[in-house]
């Protein structure tokens, strides 16, 4: 019958499909850590122009005897009420998208299962945004509040 049988039974794989793999691996470590960083940027030019826009703001609450920890605080919970407004609706879209995909795919074919994303990690995901929303402002503000709160009253109150 002429059948030959190998003693040999590891399959390998051939080197361009690691190479492959580690290619698109260190594209997506890039990319993630790109889109990370253009959040925080993004996020902290949202707080600062917005600081910025309120300086008249600021010097009327210095003339009427605001200190600078109450402007600060008053500030960060406005920013901090609309950051976690967002990651509300950001949160609820997510989980409704992922609940719906994990859906299409858990009961597909099995190559899509590929697709299907754990819970946790979706959690974990969660907490990372929720971390950004709370600490880049923060941050953000600190920089900012301590020379905005410098300014006199008379000079934040000048036309410009």
């Amino acid at each position: 019958m002429k059948i030959d049988v190998s003693s040999y039974t590891q399959v390998s794989v051939p080197e361009d499909v690691g190479l492959f793999a580690t290619v698109f691996t260190a594209a997506g470590n890039f990319f993630t850590i790109a889109v990370l960083l253009l959040t925080v940027i993004n996020l902290f030019l949202a707080t600062s122009s917005g600081l910025l826009e309120r300086k008249g703001e600021i010097g009327l609450l210095k003339a009427i005897g605001y200190k600078n920890r109450q402007i600060f605080l008053s500030l960060y919970m406005e920013q901090l009420k609309t950051g976690l407004r967002a990651f509300a609706v950001g949160g609820i879209l997510s989980a409704a998208c992922v609940a719906v995909m994990n859906l299409v795919n858990a009961n597909g074919p099995f190559a899509g299962r590929i697709y299907v994303v754990s819970w946790l990690d979706f959690a974990l995901l969660s907490l990372a945004a929720l971390l950004l929303t709370t600490i880049v402002p923060l941050l953000c503000e600190l920089v900012m509040v301590r020379s905005l709160t410098k300014i006199s009253p008379r000079e934040a109150m000048a036309p410009q």
